[in-house]
């Protein structure tokens, strides 16, 4: 790790998409004596590296999943298909036990979240149109609008990535 921070980390990555608790995880590929090959992800605090999880996953997608269930608590999205993801949609319409739902595409390119309160929908898109509305429950326009974006930004999908966040 000295040694990396000496040449300005030139050989560091981000280990998860997503800061976790507001600290952004690094990754780093080197070669220990006893265990071989290994990747590292850490934390920097000013110049000093904490480091969080240590595999000899070296490859890319085992190990970030590794981390993200060994740091961020298990916070894994699920793959659904399209239709079981639209008549979920459908239903933030309604009152229910779920508050806040994230879709994503297999690229991660496109985003669609969804956050409902006790009157209000949020919906919060980033992909073909990025921006934020806010609807009342009340009007019947709110579903309409949900399905709108839906099919807006997954128009061409047949698999998204699902986070659900519940009360």
């Amino acid at each position: 790790m000295e040694r990396e921070q000496a040449t300005g980390l030139t050989k560091v990555k981000l280990a998860l998409r997503r800061p976790v608790a507001g600290r952004p995880y690094f990754e780093l590929c080197c070669n220990l004596a006893k265990l071989g090959s290994v990747r590292v992800a850490f934390t920097l605090d000013g110049q000093v590296a904490r480091i969080w999880f240590i595999s000899t996953s070296l490859q890319k997608a085992t190990f970030t999943s590794e981390v993200s269930r060994g740091i961020a608590g298990g916070q894994q999205m699920k793959s659904i298909n399209v239709k079981q993801a639209e008549r979920l949609v459908k239903g933030l319409a309604k009152a229910g036990p779920v508050t806040k739902v994230t879709l994503l595409t297999r690229k991660k390119d496109r985003q669609l979240t969804i956050e409902r309160g006790t009157a209000a929908v949020v919906i919060d898109e980033r992909g073909f149109y990025t921006g934020q509305i806010s609807l009342n429950l009340s009007d019947g326009q709110a579903k309409h609008a949900l399905l709108q974006a839906f099919k807006r930004e997954f128009s061409r999908s047949h698999h998204l990535y699902l986070h659900q966040e519940k009360d």
